[in-house]
């Protein structure tokens, strides 16, 4: 029997080395992938135990199969590596003379493996399969004979029953085809609905290693149960069989110690409708009723048959009865295993599928649902207990994702709306819409405001429209308005959606406007806010239809904003579908007024799409750029690109059949967004990265690619892709059944994103010293301190270090810490600890707070002063109008700030200023905002650092480009590093462009000489403006004099032209 070292290989280390096919040739990689730890959703819908070996088994209607890891605590899936292999599967059987054998029924054929999944071979059998159709929680349709490996039966959904030989399939016309219903006639078109033969069940009573099994059974719809008593040579339906037009479907059937058990429904035909059923036993010669009057499902037995449990399909704690007799049956009363925190209401115990005894762990029962797999201990006994084994199972749909720059993502999913998850290693545990079951097709965020996000999907049940906004990165979301509300169904609903770069209120719908029933029909309309939801109004000029907005299955990017212009949209629409073969010419749309009009561009070059694999992708941070994922068959348009906002397209140079795309943090050295592709490169179909092709001009010809996949890495229906906008090089992707799959280089060391930052306290007092870094699921930490000679270790392995009981020795101590990952190990900038003297007197106003009005947008400063430092203040903003948005808040940078203000007048704020001991001042400012305008034009700074000698003046220069319409504002302040009090002077200010206005501006402020001989020193400035991304920053380089250089400069993700010090 194979070990489960050798079953999952490379999944259990996840190492996967890269198969380097370039346009231009680069050094090989390696890269780690594994699931991202969600632990929850996707129908598992049966489980088989081997009856000899240690075995347990997994089959999902969209995630694959899975083997039991009882070692390693989790479940691995056994079907990824073979990419031939669909997802959806129907039916699933261990191979009983087989330790290691095991088949399944996907796609339209049966697999067989002998060696617990680490090969399979196709056995030809070519019939509908509909692993994820209706019904598809029933029994097993695949059934192997125990006696030999060689002989297999499968009922299948439209084409009967068949059997193999060990070579071959062939059908067996004696068994009825089987309908959709008690009308064995009845056969519809459509598999999903189809059940046909929904179960086989072999008796190997009476055979023997030579002849095999003689008693074979077979649950046909409509036609009740038939048997074969020879093997399969001649078939005729028991007499008096439940189901021969009495109105009952079969579900289940399974053999026990020699008898025949079934479970049953009735009333409706499918399962949502199901309003009744049963239970019944043959025992060779007569019909028992077990049970009546309840829909059952899953049936397991112990291997002597003295214990039987019948499952239901209710969602209740509950739905399992249990017999120690073979007649009657008890409630078992489950408890509530713990679960995730995002986890709906209505889950555990709902969808009740599969249930097997573990024959090796007596008084162990596993059964599956709607989320996953359970295991009871002690079944029936005063010690039963209930835990959730979701680890390794990870089978969500995720439509659509957006990267978060402070970390991690959030992702719009089906069944479950959608997730925050902050670390691939973290479960989750913050649903967009707890409670409910209901699907996402459109998510986006604000360039400048990253922490507004907005949704738009559905109530899966009824097409109740479901969206919802959150302004504080996804952690807390609310309801906004809904366009129309009185569309059928309370609204619009589903369709695509998109915010400005440079305003968080500033949203654009296009909704799917047509009713429920007609879903796929498309959208009719589309709709714009400037308030953040509040209100709407009906756009003019944008295409009235987007085929592919109608099917809330195939999402895609089909309206965006510029990554850098605010008030400037784009749509691509008509002509898109599977009907428009082999390829059609899109029409394109742009809109330069907040999304309220539209005008149809007669662009010059190829743009052509091919169904919904077709996305815009804005560049981050870079006006007028735009790449398109066109789908496409290798016709050689399959990947475009603009940098005049969709005046011209171009195909980029070596790439087709690109399906999904994006943009991820700049690799080191690098300032230009680094890109991954779905796509074939040089003929070579993968995932793939270019660190070099979004920095090259046209079509990007002579770029590097490197694939980043292998045969072995799991991708299943790639729905959707972010680059990590921390981690270089690191990469999420959704899928259509397998989860949320996260990679990253393995070879790379840690990449500091967050650097110490110099801290203050007072003597006898505490302070910390904070740093955040990525490039790999498991880093370490070393805090050192300088001696006066030497660095020695201090602290615990922990990105926190802190410092208590500090004396007046103290002051000026330096700290630095040393991240180290399998990759190697990275030197964090040094950061010092300032023990100040103080009277404790409390923070106080040093400049009173000012505003400058752009539009909806205000730009905010203040600056505080304290005896221990302004670096040691927060500030926190606060409006006398509801709904405004801020930049930032609570922090030493938030002395600047852009406000976001939703309706014009006039508004007051006030900020909150802290010191360390949480004494507080304030200062207010009044400002009247104006009505919704867009200027053009964006903020770049020419210089990405600047580097002053103690005792100068620094200077740095910001530029309007692409236009000079309208009022532009920015708002800056310094922020500390290992540079704190004493080294520079903490300035805020505002920057303000009036219309017409291009010139550039300037701000500057001080380094101060502190009479110390010490290294080079380094703080910020931060830059905010809706003009600008997020994260926008320069370093200042604080030189003693000659021999102190600059550090080498990395870039900000999405800003091309202004980064910070690494």
């Amino acid at each position: 029997m194979a070990s489960l070292a050798q079953v999952n290989g490379s999944m259990r280390s996840l190492l996967l080395a890269l198969v380097l096919v370039s346009l231009r040739l680069d050094a090989a990689e390696s890269y780690a992938w594994d699931n991202a730890q969600l632990h929850g959703m996707g129908f598992v819908t049966g489980v088989v135990v081997h009856p000899t070996a240690d075995r347990i088994y997994l089959r999902t209607d969209v995630g694959g199969v899975y083997l039991r890891d009882e070692a390693a605590g989790r479940w691995w899936n056994i079907t990824d590596k073979n990419r031939s292999i669909e997802n959806d599967i129907e039916s699933i059987a261990v191979i009983p003379s087989v330790a290691d054998g095991v088949a399944f029924a996907s796609g339209n054929t049966v697999w067989r493996s002998l060696d617990a999944g680490t090969s399979w071979v196709d056995t030809g059998l070519s019939v509908e399969m509909r692993g994820n159709g209706d019904r598809r929680r029933g029994g097993e349709r695949l059934a192997v004979d125990p006696l030999r490996a060689d002989r297999m039966w499968y009922g299948s959904r439209m084409a009967g029953l068949w059997k193999w030989n060990g070579s071959a399939w062939s059908a067996v016309p004696a068994v009825p085809i089987g309908g959709q219903d008690s009308d064995p006639t009845h056969v519809p078109a459509w598999p999903s609905l189809c059940y046909g033969v929904c179960w086989v069940a072999v008796d190997p009573t009476g055979g023997n290693a030579t002849t095999g099994s003689q008693i074979i059974y077979a649950g046909v719809e409509g036609s009740g149960i038939w048997r074969t008593l020879n093997g399969g040579t001649t078939w005729a339906m028991i007499p008096g069989s439940p189901g021969n037009g009495d109105g009952f479907h079969p579900i289940r059937g399974q053999v026990v110690a020699g008898k025949l058990i079934t479970t049953w429904t009735a009333g409706g035909i499918l399962d949502a409708n199901a309003s009744g059923g049963g239970a019944w036993r043959w025992d060779g010669s007569a019909w028992t009723q077990l049970m009546s009057n309840t829909r059952r499902c899953a049936i397991a037995a112990t291997t002597d048959g003295s214990e039987l449990v019948l499952g239901g399909f209710d969602t209740t704690p509950t739905f399992l009865s249990r017999s120690l007799n073979g007649g009657t049956f008890t409630t078992i009363t489950l408890s509530s295993p713990s679960v995730p925190g995002w986890w709906p209401s209505f889950y555990p115990y709902g969808w009740g599928a599969g249930a097997a005894f573990d024959p090796r762990r007596p008084g162990e029962l596993w059964y599956t649902d709607g989320f996953g797999p359970y295991r009871i201990r002690n079944l029936g006994t005063a010690q039963q207990t209930v835990t959730a084994e979701m680890h390794g199972v990870e089978e969500l749909v995720l439509q659509m994702l957006s990267a978060d720059p402070q970390g991690g993502i959030v992702a719009g999913c089906a069944d479950v709306y959608g997730l925050k998850v902050i670390d691939p290693e973290v479960v989750p545990s913050i649903a967009i819409v707890p409670g409910q079951f209901g699907i996402t097709t459109g998510v986006d965020r604000c360039s400048a405001r990253p922490d507004t996000v907005v949704i738009v999907g559905s109530d899966e049940n009824n097409g109740t429209p479901v969206h919802r906004v959150s302004h504080d990165g996804g952690s807390a979301w609310a309801t906004f308005s809904n366009p129309n509300p009185a569309k059928s169904y309370a609204g619009v609903w589903d369709g695509v959606v998109a915010v400005a770069s440079g305003n968080p209120l500033n949203w654009v719908w296009y909704p799917n406007t047509a009713s429920w029933a007609e879903n796929g029909k498309g959208s009719i309309g589309s709709y714009v806010t400037r308030n953040g939801g509040a209100t709407w109004t009906a756009t003019s000029g944008m295409p009235g239809f987007i085929s592919d907005v109608g099917n809330h299955w195939n999402v895609a990017r089909l309206v965006v904003a510029d990554g850098a212009r605010d008030g400037v949209f784009y749509c691509i629409a008509g002509n898109i579908g599977l009907a428009q073969s082999p390829w059609s010419r899109t029409d394109f749309f742009r809109s330069t007024d907040a999304g309220a009009t539209w005008t149809k561009i007669a662009y010059s070059g190829s743009l052509y799409v091919w169904s919904y694999q077709m996305s815009i992708h804005p560049v981050p941070g870079v006006a007028d750029e735009l790449w398109v994922t066109c789908g496409g068959q290798g016709d050689g348009v399959d990947f475009a690109r603009s940098q005049d906002g969709g005046n011209t397209w171009v195909n980029v140079a070596g790439i087709t059949s690109a399906r999904r795309m994006a943009f991820g943090a700049p690799a080191a050295g690098r300032t230009n967004p680094a890109m991954f592709a779905y796509a074939a490169v040089g003929g070579v179909d993968g995932l793939w990265r270019s660190d070099d092709v979004t920095s090259l001009p046209g079509s990007a010809a002579g770029a590097t690619w490197t694939r980043i996949d292998t045969t072995q890495t799991p991708l299943p229906g790639v729905q959707d892709m972010v680059g990590d906008l921390r981690e270089p090089g690191a990469v999420w992707f959704g899928t259509s059944g397998r989860g949320l799959i996260f990679g990253r280089p393995s070879n790379v060391a840690p990449r500091i994103v967050t650097q110490p930052v110099t801290a203050s306290a007072r003597v006898g007092g505490a302070a910390s010293l904070t740093v955040e870094a990525a490039g790999g699921p498991t880093l370490s930490y070393q805090w050192q301190r300088w001696s006066g000679s030497a660095w020695g270790a201090v602290g615990s392995n922990a990105a926190a270090l802190t410092l208590s009981g500090l004396a007046s020795g103290d002051d000026g101590a330096r700290f630095r810490v040393l991240v180290s990952s399998a990759g190697g190990t990275t030197t964090s900038e040094e950061a010092a600890i300032r023990v100040l003297v103080a009277s404790n007197a409390g923070p106080s106003v040093a400049s009173a707070a000012s505003a400058s009005v752009a539009g909806q947008a205000v730009a905010l400063a203040v600056l505080g002063t304290d005896d221990a430092g302004e670096a040691d203040l927060t500030y926190t903003w606060a409006s006398s109008v509801t709904g405004t948005l801020f930049s930032g808040n609570g922090s030493n940078a938030a002395k600047a700030v852009i406000a976001w203000v939703p309706v014009a007048g006039s508004c007051t704020f006030t900020v909150t200023i802290r010191d360390g001991s949480n004494a507080t001042t304030t200062s207010q400012v009044v400002a009247t905002v104006a009505a919704p305008a867009v200027p053009t034009g964006y903020l770049r700074a020419t210089a990405s650092s600047v580097t002053a000698v103690e005792g100068t003046t620094a200077t740095i220069t910001v530029q309007r480009l692409g236009g000079s319409s309208g009022a532009l504002v920015l708002a800056w302040a310094t922020t500390p590093g290992s540079a704190g009090a004493g080294d520079y002077t903490s300035a805020a200010g505002i920057l303000t462009w009036a219309s017409g206005d291009s010139a550039a501006k300037t701000l500057s402020f001080n380094a101060l000489n502190d009479g110390v001989s010490e290294g080079s020193e380094r703080c910020r400035i931060v830059l905010v403006s809706p003009a600008m991304p997020a994260g926008s920053q320069v370093g200042l380089l604080i030189s003693n004099g000659a021999g102190n250089q600059p550090p080498t400069i990395s870039g900000v993700s999405g800003s091309p032209s202004v980064l910070v010090l690494p």
